[in-house]
């Protein structure tokens, strides 16, 4: 899970699905809302966060999972 907090209103969420820990996590710039996780499996989802009403919302744009042959 990762822990999103809005540092202006104090608001927090989890994102969540990832298979074992989060291996690594990265904003695509300094003042980016998407955050790209990769987890333990390989996984790797994009983020794209937003404040709505003092709530943050967040859609999943990408998942690619690895596939092993």
């Amino acid at each position: 899970m990762v822990r999103v907090l809005s540092v202006s209103t104090a608001e927090r969420t989890l994102l969540k699905g990832f298979t074992g820990g989060v291996a690594d996590l990265a904003f695509a710039h300094l003042n980016s809302n998407q955050l790209a996780c990769l987890d333990e499996a390989g996984n790797l989802f994009v983020w794209r966060l937003a404040m709505d009403k003092e709530k943050i919302q967040y859609l999943v744009k990408i998942l690619l999972v690895p596939v092993f042959v």
